[in-house]
């Protein structure tokens, strides 16, 4: 089975067996195109190449290639890809993290209500969603909107080149702020309004449905064979749930990438939660999962590696080597406090408005140390977010991602949060969660319970260092405090 995640920043691929035994991987990175400070475009062509290229590596010879059953797909949400009738692209995709449509989403919420439109499709009004990114192109650009013959997003789009046929999941399909939860289906209120068709939006099947087989392009280009299933896939995040075994009422999904999220699973959507997470169909029948994301997470240590090594000379740093570093450096940071909202915060509301703010610096303090604040910053945010779903399982968090990869930051989440962190064997567990849907396409696995305790591996459980509790206890409470003040001084 081969599970494919096409991410924000770059697409990977995993090669796996029913008992979870990884047999190839492999990673392509992309580019964005930041025209204007508030867009972010990407090239579909990138997302394809990248497929077709990890898909080749993992599956490594013929001989192994040749015996993939299915393949599936977990992908980033809310980026939108405007096409032809043949699903070619007739502009560069906006992204998720696109900002251009701000006043789009001031107009959708005035016409039908942010209550209505949270009820509806379970997020919340925000400018990177596709039903703004289509409002956008109607009021801005209306020669390439009525070019558009299909209004796809990342999972269709992909789905179309593979199979011919553009089909989106329940977990992608609610994102986009097009779609009725309650009905599982387009919401035509919205769609006239903002002068579309269903006609010109992709069908929805549930997560593990078959799609159809490859065409025979796709199965050339990827070097697999043409019988090879296509299952319907899911957002990245309820990909990387389901990969980690966060499939429990209860459970709580840490997942650390571009954006750091927080995913916490349960039997029904709870709309009257004062944080308003965003809230999705899980890729497991009968679950839902509510999100709430710190947008910059992931990009604040990459953003710190890169200004350390404009400033040093020698080999640049790696991020081992900062984690290492920082490492040295006692809990706590000595004193120091960052604020990681590099990029505007969603949550929480003492957040909005306040730009990434680094306290407490003194002249013994070094890089490492700055590193290791950063790291404290990410973990406090969570553990803001977790307070919004009730606080800490006692039974402990999933961590996937990056940070999993990193002992500090792990350790560190364990300290502060003061439960056992619990890092799954392989840490790029959306791709897994796709392997599981492949499984399920192709017969392998009854449901997609089966498939987790299948696929899912645990490999090791990092524990609380009791020591260190105190210190981050009052860290978390300088972080709320100072927020509060700091976001009073920069609304002056």
């Amino acid at each position: 089975m081969l599970g494919i995640d096409v991410g924000t920043t770059g697409a990977k691929a995993l090669l796996m067996d029913t008992a979870g035994a990884l047999l190839g991987s492999a990673y392509r990175g992309y580019e964005s195109t930041h025209n204007r400070p508030d867009t972010c475009e990407q090239n579909p062509a990138d997302w394809w190449n990248a497929v077709v290229a990890t898909v080749r590596e993992a599956a490594g010879t013929p001989e192994r290639a040749c015996r993939v059953a299915a393949v599936s797909l977990s992908t980033q949400g809310g980026t939108l890809v405007p096409t032809d009738r043949n699903g070619e692209p007739v502009c560069p995709a906006i992204v998720w993290n696109d900002t251009r449509c701000t006043e789009e989403m001031h107009a959708f919420g005035a016409r039908f209500g942010e209550d209505y439109l949270y009820r509806v499709s379970g997020w919340s009004l925000q400018p990177g969603l596709n039903a703004m990114q289509i409002d956008w192109l109607r009021k801005n650009n209306r020669p390439l909107f009525e070019r558009t013959e299909l209004f796809l997003s990342v999972p269709d789009y992909i789905a179309m080149k593979l199979t011919g046929k553009a089909v989106i999941d329940p977990s992608n399909a609610g994102i986009n702020q097009l779609m009725s939860l309650e009905k599982k289906d387009w919401e035509d209120e919205i769609l006239d309004y903002l002068g579309i068709t269903r006609r010109q939006l992709p069908k929805i099947a549930d997560s593990g449905a078959v799609i159809g087989t490859l065409c025979p392009a796709a199965a050339q280009e990827l070097g697999l064979p043409q019988d090879a299933l296509v299952a319907a896939g899911g957002h990245d995040q309820y990909c990387a749930a389901l990969g980690a075994g966060a499939v429990e009422n209860g459970d709580i999904l840490v997942a650390s990438g571009t954006a750091w999220v927080v995913t916490a699973i349960s039997e029904k959507p709870r709309f009257d939660n004062p944080a308003r997470p965003n809230q999705s169909l899980h890729t497991v029948p009968g679950k839902w999962g509510a999100l709430l994301s710190l947008e910059s997470g992931g990009i604040c240590l990459e953003w710190l590696r890169k200004s350390l090594n404009t400033l040093r000379a020698g080999a640049p740093l790696s991020l081992k080597e900062i984690d290492a570093g920082a490492a040295q450096c006692p809990a706590g940071a000595n004193g120091a406090l960052f604020y990681p909202y590099i990029t505007p915060a969603t949550y929480p509301p003492e957040a909005a408005g306040c730009p990434s703010t680094l306290l407490g610096l003194t002249i013994t303090q070094d890089g490492f140390a700055v590193a290791r604040a950063v790291m404290e910053g990410v973990v406090y945010q969570v553990l803001w977010m977790l307070e919004a779903f009730g606080g800490r399982p006692a039974g402990g968090l999933m961590l996937t991602g990056g940070a999993a990869k990193s002992a500090l930051w792990t350790q560190i989440l364990a300290d502060a949060a003061g439960v056992p962190v619990l890092v799954p064997g392989i840490a790029d567990t959306a791709c897994v969660g796709a392997a599981v849907l492949a499984g399920i396409g192709a017969g392998l696995f009854r449901d997609a319970r089966q498939g987790s305790r299948a696929m899912a591996s645990q490999t090791r459980t990092v524990y609380p260092n009791e020591q260190n509790r105190p210190v981050y206890e009052e860290g978390y409470r300088r972080f709320k405090s100072t927020l509060r003040a700091l976001q009073a001084c920069y609304r002056e």
